[in-house]
């Protein structure tokens, strides 16, 4: 049982790097704004004939990503300590993990 939890808890991490990176290399997409930019300059903007819709709209998703990584780092080994030592814990956790950044990029 505790084997299977913690493959759970690995796949759910898995899944919320994921889910927070794919907003990011969307709009790097549509903007063209070249990694590792993560906050385009004046310069960019222009010379990418950015709209400010635009521009707004990479800015929520690589915030979002950016949180996610600064609130890891306090996150992750109160995470994997909840989830060695209860399952209803961690799932209240990642439930908690996942929904708050979504809330960032409205």
């Amino acid at each position: 049982y505790q084997r299977r939890v913690h493959g759970v808890a690995v796949l759910f991490y898995i899944q919320q790097a994921i889910l927070f990176v794919i907003p990011v290399a969307v709009q790097r997409g549509k903007t063209k704004i070249q990694a590792p930019t993560l906050y385009p300059r004046d310069s960019e903007i222009k010379k990418n004939s950015l709209t400010d819709e635009q521009v707004n709209s990479y800015m929520r998703a690589q915030r979002v990503h950016q949180n996610n990584v600064e609130f890891l780092t306090i996150f992750l080994p109160i995470f994997l300590l909840a989830g060695l030592g209860s399952p209803f814990t961690y799932s209240l956790l990642m439930f908690g993990l996942v929904v708050w950044p979504l809330g960032l990029g409205t």
